[in-house]
């Protein structure tokens, strides 16, 4: 999405907005009115980034808003904002849904959490389900020791995650530009992990 420094809309891709679209208050994600009063006081080469939420312009989609300053001659033009879905994360963690190839075999996942311990991606289960219900954090993160977490960055350990599963798990944290908080957890059914082990007995 593209803003001039008026908070008129110039141009967006998606269409969620119709050029001419002035921001303000009273638009439906108030995220885009918050980017760009950011923006027009904003330095140069800075960006913000605002995290996921319900997207009030499509049915069950998350995303999550970068935004940058546009400068022409060291005078602020304009805003440019980059919405990011729940499907772009997983294609990432996922190398392009090929988790097979990744190297985390036919159970492995790499799940992403905020500071909120909601998720910010859907994982391997099903591409086209709704987001885990990261209300009930339980549901999202199994067992996973969340107290760890404020004081240490990196755990290794098995539990049961968000299905039941006994499972082997690496959890870090990732920090991102803005200064927000991310877990990232990669996990395997401890079943296949252990499966080389039970050839070789």
């Amino acid at each position: 999405i593209l803003i001039n420094d008026q908070g008129k809309v110039i141009y967006t891709t998606r269409k969620d907005l119709d050029d001419d679209t002035h921001i303000n208050k009273k638009i439906p994600d108030s995220r885009l009115y918050n980017a760009y009063t950011w923006g027009l006081s904003a330095p140069r080469n800075t960006s913000l980034y605002l995290d996921f939420k319900q997207d009030p312009y499509y049915e069950n989609t998350f995303t999550s808003i970068i935004a940058s300053p546009i400068f022409l001659d060291n005078k602020i033009k304009g805003i440019i904002l980059i919405k990011i879905s729940f499907n772009e994360i997983d294609r990432i963690t996922s190398d392009s849904y090929t988790w097979n190839s990744f190297g985390i075999g036919s159970t492995g996942e790499t799940l992403v959490y905020g500071e909120d311990w909601a998720l910010r991606n859907r994982g391997r289960v099903d591409q086209n389900s709704k987001p885990i219900n990261s209300k009930n954090t339980y549901k999202a993160t199994g067992d996973l020791n969340l107290e760890y977490f404020k004081t240490e960055s990196v755990l290794n350990d098995r539990g049961f995650d968000y299905k039941g599963n006994d499972v082997l798990r690496s959890t870090g944290k990732l920090y991102l530009p803005s200064g927000s908080l991310w877990y990232v957890s990669t996990k395997l059914n401890s079943f296949e992990a252990f499966s080389v082990l039970r050839k070789i007995a």
